[in-house]
């Protein structure tokens, strides 16, 4: 048995296009033993019937133009396949089914090339000589009885390795030009194709030297195999796969955002959109443009080529208005996109299709991403799909900003409005607490004891009222106070803090501990600030304790998974951990009332109190601003307590050794 190419079946001696003596069914053969040769036909063949059927069901599915010459393709290898089967029990027809298989089969190249024509313009030169090709070799298997002559399997041969090796080359370029998944697919095609058209040249070798024998079975056998395989993974990939693709693909677009800048139109995110929107469809140029719903027109927010900028269409009756209403992508035409201002950018820059995009934002229609491509998309669903995906995920981002932008603004109009306030309530209350002191002073003799009460009553509380003040205008300073970051000593701060605190210590029996504390990097100012509200708030929750004691150390804690969560949702302290892993957790521990558990969330809001005023005074501002200044640090601040045993407050900073 000379070389038999798969699709080509039955090159005897290397000049005949089939060969009746041999026996391609070879289940109806009865032989107990099967070759790794013929078994590994069989599966080729079988897979080419599937990938066949496949193709079909995908054009029946959805009935594009592209999927109807993909499914044409395959139904050429599939009919040599099925004539090769049919024909030992077609009888007399038997010859007539296989020159209808060979004829399906040398068709191939041809329809190959027309799926190139989906994505690039192939030279007329080339189609008509293709053309030409295949009129030729059907009218050489129709015309010359078998065995055929060197010379006339030549001809066939050289027509079908040629055009399959043209259309490798146009595929490895439309891969080259494009990205995603059909940069993926097409790169699978076209080594699919170059593999075919290798196998179609190593079996001419026999016909080429007659006077040798070649027996190239096996290996144009397995280069059949390997074709096969590169053609199902290129058109009519698993869906794994094809996800896996997309995820691959969505990765790359979510971490090329990360560190991006962000303006409050969010002109970045849409501009690297467009930017990822031309790379994969390989198109001319894309914009991002929204949707102005008073002038009822589309405006360009975003593009990746200078002719789209300032660009404003309002289509009319097409293509590209049901794309929008119904919120579905879309492949369209030049000529039905409804937009004489699409038709005039397209006309500038040559193109021949578009996409568009619906993008939604917050639920909503914001606009259309429009992608102009040079003459269309062989696989474009996968394009449509993956640009979906990525559009959702940047309105996503779109979203996530606008509303942090809008938080962010809020917060300051609300530190705004509570510095303006707290400023101006300052000299109404001091006026307050100084005519009363003055009326107290300087009218004592004809006051009578309730009004000396009551007017020491309004001092009182406007003292504690300018207190308040005084905190709220410290905390709304804190973020409008520049974060100065050097290498400071804690220990030595947390001294500073004490010192200050000094009065409160007057007439109390209190040990505080201040450990040697690792050096880290913080505003000095701020950390003040921390250990001033600390440490007041421990000395405050353990006056009635006959000996009250007051700790300031650090452990180690892991970084990652360094707190689980304790009652009443707050922190709980790590197990101690050292390593490169590893932070530095400041604390300030005391013995005094402590609080239960389940209030604990409530501790470092504004105002927030666990007891009664009449009991420990204060503003309810401190710990608020412990936390501020430990979130402006990129750190983490929580506690531990337990009725009666005390509390401990742990803070970390966050930057190195913090």
């Amino acid at each position: 048995m000379a070389a038999t190419p798969l699709f080509l079946d039955g090159v005897s001696g290397g000049v005949v296009l089939w060969d009746d003596t041999r026996e391609t069914n070879y289940l109806s053969r009865g032989e107990g033993n099967m070759s790794a040769e013929v078994l590994l036909q069989l599966i080729t063949r079988g897979a080419l019937v599937v990938i066949a059927g496949l193709t079909v069901f995908d054009f029946v599915r959805d009935r594009q133009r592209a999927r109807l010459d993909i499914a044409l393709m395959f139904l050429s290898l599939a009919c040599s396949i099925l004539s090769a089967e049919f024909a030992p029990v077609a009888g007399p027809l038997a010859p007539w089914v296989r020159t209808v298989g060979s004829l399906a089969v040398v068709a191939q190249p041809y329809l190959l090339l027309r799926l190139v024509e989906h994505f690039r313009p192939v030279p007329r030169l080339l189609r008509l000589a293709a053309q030409g090709g295949l009129m030729v070799s059907w009218v050489i298997l129709l015309t010359v009885s078998p065995p055929l002559s060197p010379v006339a399997t030549l001809i066939v041969i050289a027509y079908f390795g040629s055009v399959e090796a043209y259309g490798a080359v146009a595929f490895v370029r439309g891969a080259l030009r494009s990205g995603g998944v059909s940069r993926r697919r097409m790169t699978l095609v076209a080594a699919g194709s170059g593999v075919l058209a290798g196998a179609v040249l190593l079996a001419g070798l026999p016909a080429a030297i007659p006077s040798r024998v070649i027996n190239v079975q096996m290996a144009i056998d397995v280069l059949a195999a390997v074709a096969v395989l590169f053609y199902y993974l290129g058109f009519a990939p698993p869906a794994g796969l094809h996800r896996l693709w997309q995820l691959a693909e969505l990765h790359d677009f979510l971490n090329g955002m990360v560190g991006r800048p962000f303006t409050s139109h969010g002109t970045e995110t849409l501009s690297a959109l467009c930017t990822a929107a031309t790379r994969i469809t390989g198109g001319y140029l894309t914009g991002a443009a929204r949707w102005n719903e008073g002038q009822e027109r589309f405006e360009m927010q975003a593009s990746d080529h200078p002719v789209l900028q300032s660009v404003a269409f309002a289509p009319r009756d097409g293509s590209l208005v049901q794309a929008w209403h119904a919120h579905r992508p879309e492949a369209l035409r030049i000529a039905d996109s409804g937009s004489d201002e699409i038709k005039h950018i397209a006309a500038r820059v040559g193109a021949g299709g578009l996409l568009a995009i619906p993008v939604m934002a917050r639920g909503q229609a914001w606009g259309l991403l429009v992608v102009f491509l040079r003459r269309g998309s062989l696989f474009v669903n996968d394009d449509l799909a993956l640009l979906t995906v990525l559009a959702e995920q940047s309105a996503v981002r779109l979203d996530y900003h606008k509303a942090l932008a809008e938080l962010e603004a809020a917060n300051k109009e609300l530190e705004a409005f509570a510095y303006s306030i707290s400023h101006d309530l300052r000299a109404p209350l001091r006026a307050l607490d100084g005519f009363s002191r003055i009326v107290m002073e300087e009218h004592a003799p004809g006051l009578s004891d309730d009004t000396r009460r009551y007017l020491q009553m309004i001092r009182e509380n406007a003292v504690q009222m300018g207190r308040l003040v005084d905190d709220l205008l410290a905390f709304s300073r804190l973020s409008r106070q520049p974060l100065k970051r050097q290498w400071v000593s804690p220990a030595d701060i947390a001294r500073q803090a004490l010192a200050d605190l000094r009065p409160e210590l007057n007439g109390r029996s209190v040990a505080v501990e201040i450990a040697e504390l690792p050096h880290c990097e913080a505003d000095p100012a701020l950390l003040k600030q921390v250990f001033v509200n600390l440490l007041s708030n421990a000395l405050k929750f353990t006056r009635h304790r006959p000996q009250a004691t007051v700790d300031v150390g650090y452990q180690l804690a892991p970084v990652t998974g360094a707190s689980s969560t304790a009652p009443g949702g707050v922190e709980k302290m790590p197990e101690p951990a050292a390593g490169p892993q590893s932070e530095h957790v400041y604390y300030v521990r005391d013995n005094g009332v402590g609080f239960d558990m389940q209030y604990a969330g409530k501790l470092f809001g504004v105002f927030q109190r666990l007891h009664r005023p009449e009991e420990y005074d204060g503003t309810g501002v401190g710990l608020a601003i412990v936390q501020r200044v430990v979130n402006r640090h990129g750190g983490r601040v929580w506690a531990e307590a337990a009725v009666d045993r005390g509390a401990t407050f742990y803070f970390t900073l966050g930057g190195a050794h913090g």
